[in-house]
């Protein structure tokens, strides 16, 4: 029987026991040197491939060494969207094994995708990536593309333009196929402040954590908690190097390019202004000061 705290079980050899009861964990990863006969276990990697791969959020997951997918999911709900009121934007954090390719509306089995750009039009959600820091704010903006191992803000639309836009409490695909599932690191570096993904929910404590505000406000805050372990599995938090020194301090403020608006229903949501980022010290992730 698999431990219920084991997230990953590997079998070096061609010996292999008799039988395997799994855990109750859905994520759990099972290797294989040699061609198992088990029917009872998910998520298999036989000789650095595995045929399916599914990932459920809410369960932790360790991808412990590399091996390609011929076809890899990651299942989320969101439970709050962005309902086009101001300080409201309902953030969240994602972060993912994987390059995504494809990502699914399960309800209707639609393909959906998300703005790129501040001129994209007709997209159904909002994803954005880490730019830099000034202070105490954070700053992010459009990304194009989903890539392993690296942490994004994510928000979904709510009620505000009707049913056919509105994807809070609905299931969520994200997946690939023939992909590299690539263990390693998850930390966006900069000055003072990491912004590191997190797919097991578990962390040794960091001095120092702000985690996002998405369940407890309106996710456009990191605050700080002395608390690591509470981070959530596949989201995203931020460490600095200092100890907060007053409550002004144990804030950190989400800035980001804009949110959406709907022309109509044939449009789709569309980009509009919104938060522009400022000309000033801004940092990039590579530590070097970059103006806008």
């Amino acid at each position: 029987t698999v431990p219920e705290n084991v997230l990953a079980v590997s079998f070096d050899t061609t010996t292999m026991p008799a039988s395997i009861t799994p855990n109750k964990n859905p994520n759990t990863l099972y290797y294989f040197a040699g061609t198992p006969s088990y029917t009872n276990l998910k998520n298999v990697i036989t000789k650095g491939v595995a045929a399916s791969i599914t990932l459920e959020d809410g369960y932790p997951c360790l991808v412990p060494v590399d091996f390609t997918a011929t076809k890899i999911v990651y299942n989320r709900v969101f439970n709050k969207g962005y309902n086009g009121v101001a300080g409201e934007s309902n953030w969240s954090t994602i972060v993912l094994p994987f390059d995504v390719q494809t990502i699914t509306n399960k309800t209707n089995n639609s393909i959906i995708d998300w703005f790129h750009s501040a001129d994209d039009k007709s997209k159904k959600f909002w994803m954005q990536q880490f730019y830099g820091i000034d202070g105490h704010k954070v700053y992010f903006d459009y990304t194009d593309k989903f890539a392993a191992n690296v942490p994004y803000l994510i928000s979904v639309p709510g009620n505000k333009w009707g049913s056919a836009f509105n994807l809070v409490g609905k299931k969520i695909e994200f997946s690939a196929k023939n992909a590299a599932v690539k263990a390693g690191d998850m930390t966006l570096d900069s000055p003072n402040r990491n912004f590191i993904g997190c797919t097991t929910g578990v962390l040794a404590k960091d001095v120092n954590v702000y985690i996002q505000n998405d369940e407890t406000g309106s996710g456009n805050n990191f605050d700080y908690t002395p608390d690591a372990s509470a981070v959530k599995p596949f989201r995203a938090y931020f460490t600095t190097e200092s100890r907060p020194l007053n409550v002004g301090t144990k804030k950190l403020v989400v800035l980001r390019h804009g949110m959406a608006e709907v022309e109509d229903e044939t449009d789709g949501i569309k980009l509009v202004t919104g938060e522009n980022m400022k000309s000033a010290n801004i940092y990039s992730i590579n530590g070097k000061i970059a103006g806008r």
